[in-house]
């Protein structure tokens, strides 16, 4: 009782919690108010938000399977629809301090593959964003093939299930337009179609129907405005691509049309580059638009945790200059990064790598 009267319900300590059962299991408080319960006993899963993905998912496949044993493993996967298996990742447990190492989600991602199937992780923190919940379900849809589902879909992962109208159409890529979005269209446009949201890009070209509504989407960045990579002479990058509805021939369009006009304005284009997320790609559209697999990109991380508590923010934003300066964190002088972070409860949570892709032109 005395412990419970100094604890907030959005406070981000991991606390013990115990259920009528018996068991015993660790999550913060804001965690354990927004709905995660014990995980043995929940019959469909231990967050309010997996719940609600099964259910989207069962009414694209009614045949889909919930905790599926991955052969010749004693690991499980969340959903099993067709060959897609599909994760809820709640940012806690699998965090570091949950008990995920750095190669859990790489491992888990590989022993899928052998099994046969595609993955598709889905983070609480982009499930609790409107805006990523719809991008996340158009994506099970399409991945599923099935679209005619997606209204029913929607409204089963507690979206409006009229907003899914204009995300099931198919426009063929040679029927569209092409222009070039302002730096704010784009980003408007990312936000509301890619899982991963905006990007500060350099250029971006799409494809509009004839009423004007951008159907897809291609953000491309200079080898000379790359964040975090060094990039050769010539060699732009993808950042993001994406649609509203079926576009079939869209990206191979927008990319012809990219490469001739950055010739045009005199630039040695000499080749485009790309990374896959592997948790959630296969890389399929790079593959079938003549891009060669070029190596393997590492497990990164993001901090979860403190502050941020269920969200996720790249590692970038949470260098020793931040802790030193931002009068909201925590910090002694001669700290470590993992020391400062793990003072201000911030947690790293790892991803499963990515691949890189490379079209030489």
């Amino acid at each position: 009782r005395s412990l419970a009267a100094t604890l907030a319900r959005g406070s981000t300590a991991a606390t013990q919690w115990h259920c009528a059962q018996g068991h015993a299991w660790s999550t913060p408080v804001y965690a354990r108010v927004a709905g995660n319960g014990c995980p043995h006993c929940c019959p469909i899963g231990s967050s309010c938000g997996e719940q609600e993905l099964l259910a989207a998912v069962l009414e694209l496949d009614p045949g889909a399977r919930h905790r599926v044993r991955i052969p010749g493993t004693a690991s499980e996967v969340d959903v099993l629809a067709g060959g897609l298996a599909v994760e809820f990742n709640g940012t806690f447990w699998h965090s570091e301090a949950g008990g995920r190492s750095r190669t859990h989600h790489r491992d888990k991602l590989e022993a899928v593959r052998r099994a046969g199937w595609s993955l598709l992780t889905v983070w609480e923190d982009d499930w609790g964003r409107p805006e990523r919940r719809a991008v996340l379900v158009r994506t099970l849809a399409h991945r599923l093939h099935a679209l005619d589902r997606l209204p029913r879909a929607f409204e089963a992962a507690g979206l409006d299930p009229l907003a899914a109208r204009d995300c099931m159409g198919r426009h063929g890529a040679r029927t569209l337009q092409v222009v070039e979005l302002s730096g704010t269209g784009a980003a408007e446009f990312f936000t509301l179609n890619h899982v991963q949201g905006a990007v500060a890009l350099g250029r971006t070209l799409a494809l509009v129907d004839a009423c004007g509504v951008v159907r897809s989407a291609l953000g491309l960045r200079s080898p000379r405005h790359s964040a975090r990579a060094r990039r050769k002479e010539g060699w732009w990058e993808i950042q993001r691509y994406a649609t509203r509805g079926l576009v079939p021939g869209g990206f191979t369009r927008l990319l012809a049309h990219a490469e001739q006009l950055l010739r045009a304005e005199g630039e040695a284009l000499a080749a485009w580059v790309s990374l896959s997320a592997d948790e959630s790609s296969d890389g399929e559209l790079y593959a079938a638009a003549g891009f060669e697999h070029a190596g393997q990109v590492a497990p990164n991380y993001w901090y979860t945790g403190g502050r941020l508590r269920h969200a996720r923010q790249p590692k970038e934003a949470f260098q020793k200059r931040r802790f030193a300066t931002d009068p909201a964190l925590v910090w002694q002088e001669g700290w470590t990064e993992r020391e400062a972070a793990t003072a201000n409860g911030l947690h790293r949570v790892w991803d499963a790598g990515k691949t890189r892709w490379v079209k030489t032109l």
